[in-house]
């Protein structure tokens, strides 16, 4: 038995007698494809395969799994995709081979479908994938992505650790440019933040100065959010309503004498935010 098991067979979408070359797989899997596919395509095959074949050629041995041929044997030979459906550990796998076999047309296949849905769900890979390559406008778009992880969880320890050290540092520095211009803008000195006079606590009915502590600690409270989850998201919405920092703040009333006036409205500072984080960078 374990004799027969080890005699090879084709491959059921490789086995047409006119291809001229036969591969041998790993697991002793046969692939016949034409020659002149293999030498057009493959910078490997055009320079390790003879000019001239015979029948009697033996199988060119390949330390390489039989799923993997297949599919990119399928993407040379203009076939439909063969197996499940695309995911992560196929494309980098495809991608490696393409790379050592100088296959350019299977690393253009690969970036048409490394944004489909199921990659921009993993962001973070995706952008790995997408800056090894040197694909910027895919590494910008799954940067983008990222925005609503927290980068220092340890959930996304091994993902960081599949960046480059340029890569991760750019991601990085994303992140963090998106808290501290939000922090400037949220100070009441940047020109494009919030409204210095809102923030001041210089009251608009009489002009009585109060100390802006409450503001500062929701201000404080902001920064931190935005260092765990730099999209922003989690800042503006009704969430913010539990905040003790945040409650602080709308309760804050002028001092003044038959005054009272609340010094930072919430229906004001929350669009003014909203429309900071509008304008912070989005991507490497």
């Amino acid at each position: 038995m374990a004799a027969e098991s080890s005699v090879p067979s084709y491959h059921p979408l490789f086995n047409d007698p006119v291809a001229d070359t036969v591969v041998l797989s790993r697991e002793a899997t046969l692939f016949r494809v034409p020659s002149f596919v293999l030498r057009r395509t493959t910078g490997y095959f055009a320079a390790t395969l003879p000019v001239t074949l015979t029948a009697t050629a033996e199988p060119v041995p390949l330390d390489e799994p039989a799923a993997l041929l297949a599919r990119i044997f399928s993407i040379l030979c203009g076939l439909p995709p063969p197996g499940p459906e695309l995911d992560f550990p196929t494309a980098e796998a495809v991608l490696a081979l393409a790379e050592r076999w100088s296959a350019p047309g299977v690393t253009a296949r690969m970036r048409d479908a490394i944004t489909g849905p199921a990659f921009l769900a993993e962001p973070l890979r995706l952008y790995a994938v997408a800056a090894r390559a040197g694909w910027a406008e895919e590494a910008r778009l799954a940067s983008r992505g990222t925005l609503a992880l927290g980068l220092y969880d340890e959930k996304h320890e091994e993902g960081l650790r599949r960046l480059r050290t340029p890569d991760l540092l750019a991601l990085l520095a994303l992140h963090r440019r998106r808290r501290d211009i939000l922090d400037r803008m949220l100070s009441g000195e940047d020109t494009e933040g919030v409204n210095a006079a809102a923030v001041s606590g210089r009251c608009a009915v009489c002009g009585l100065q109060t100390e802006n502590y409450a503001w500062r600690e929701y201000r404080a409270r902001i920064f931190v959010e935005m260092d765990t989850r730099a999209l922003g998201d989690t800042v503006t919405g009704s969430a913010v309503d539990d905040w003790r920092e945040a409650l602080a703040c709308w309760s804050t009333k002028c001092a003044g004498a038959e005054c009272g006036k609340v010094l930072y409205e919430r229906e004001t500072i929350l669009p003014q935010i909203k429309a900071c984080i509008d304008k912070l960078p989005k991507t490497v």
